[in-house]
């Protein structure tokens, strides 16, 4: 990425004084970002690992101002990107079904989508987006790099930066599927225990409107409210008919059987089969429950409650900090200009 840095500078001048000017200075380092998983698509036929795919891509959005700041920065075609300006926003059909219903269609449509594309790509296609350092030996070979385009107009393409040609993207998983690099989350691992809670959790509402008071029956022939209308409400006033004997005979009610503490069971069980199925327990999310009050019980308890959260931290490492933490090291014996930090690394 590149970065502008500020830096205050000692000057003298011509009589002799020192004075501090500022001077703003662009410089290049590699960063890290945390990409939204629905803006990331790689290659289907990568399997559960990205980096034995071609390529990926990531979508993101731009606006004209961000666009326009784009113009003269190194390595961007600042003729093709007066082009995307003049040509204007544009949508991609093929986007439409994973944009966020949230988002304001509004926005959407004064914004740019900027793509970027890291994989393999034929030097003679670099070549014509005036990428220096090819191998010209064989043009139909292929050379690890990133191209950058708006709408459908390509604005800049490099190579990769590292030289083992490395995907700079780590994908982590919450429960490893076989083929697939985005794997399964929470809500995918309960959705089974979530349509129970959801179905028992309608129902008690159901029944509990039902339940929360008398069902009446009323015989209109031999009793009138007074002010015309039928609803119920209090100090109300009804008129009975001369040949009614026995004003209780014109109204009923009736009972209905509340099943709130059934419903509630059932609830409580989705909850705790939830929890054995993502392997989340409440302690966990620092609900005591039904922990012992004694420190060895509770530190066995704990022990115990975090067997899959050491698992998932062991998968972390293995999928996002030691490749990642590898790219810095890579970049930094490539480029970096202090020779003492340079070691190799088994």
């Amino acid at each position: 990425t590149n970065r502008t840095r500020r830096a205050w500078l000692p000057k003298t001048d011509p009589n002799g004084h020192t004075v501090h000017t500022i001077e703003f200075v662009e410089e290049t380092s590699p960063a890290s970002f945390a990409l939204d998983p629905r803006r990331v698509f790689p290659d289907p036929a990568c399997g559960d690992d990205i980096q034995n795919g071609q390529g990926i891509f990531e979508y993101d959005t731009l606006t004209a101002r961000q666009v326009r700041g784009l113009v003269g920065q190194p390595g961007y075609m600042d003729s093709q990107l007066a082009a995307v300006l003049l040509e204007g926003p544009r949508r991609s059909a093929a986007l439409t079904e994973f944009t966020d219903e949230a988002m304001n269609r509004d926005i959407l449509n004064t914004t740019y989508q900027i793509w970027y594309y890291w994989g393999d790509v034929r030097n003679e296609n670099l070549r014509l987006a005036q990428v220096k350092g090819l191998d010209e030996k064989n043009i139909l070979q292929s050379s690890s790099a990133c191209v950058v385009m708006i709408n459908n107009t390509v604005v800049k393409a490099y190579k990769n930066p590292v030289d083992t040609g490395d995907l700079p993207y780590d994908f982590v998983q919450w429960e490893k599927v076989v083929g697939s690099p985005f794997g399964y989350g929470i809500p995918y691992l309960m959705r089974s225990q979530q349509r129970v809670l959801n179905a028992a959790w309608r129902q008690m509402m159901d029944n509990s409107g039902v339940t929360s008071g008398p069902q009446i029956v009323v015989k209109p022939s031999v009793i009138q409210p007074a002010d015309k209308r039928w609803e119920l409400s209090a100090r109300k006033i009804w008129y009975a008919t001369d040949d009614m004997d026995d004003v209780r005979k014109a109204f009923a009610t009736f009972e209905f059987n509340s099943h709130q503490g059934e419903l509630a069971g059932i609830i409580k069980m989705a909850m705790e089969l939830a929890d054995m199925e993502t392997g989340v327990p409440v302690i966990m999310q620092g609900e005591k429950g039904a922990a012992p009050d004694t420190v060895g019980g509770m530190q066995m308890l704990m022990n115990a409650a975090n067997v899959v959260l050491r698992r998932l931290v062991k998968q972390y490492d293995d999928a996002i900090t030691r490749p990642h933490i590898r790219r810095y090291y890579d970049y930094n014996m490539m480029y970096s200009e202090d020779e003492e930090i340079k070691a190799s690394l088994a």
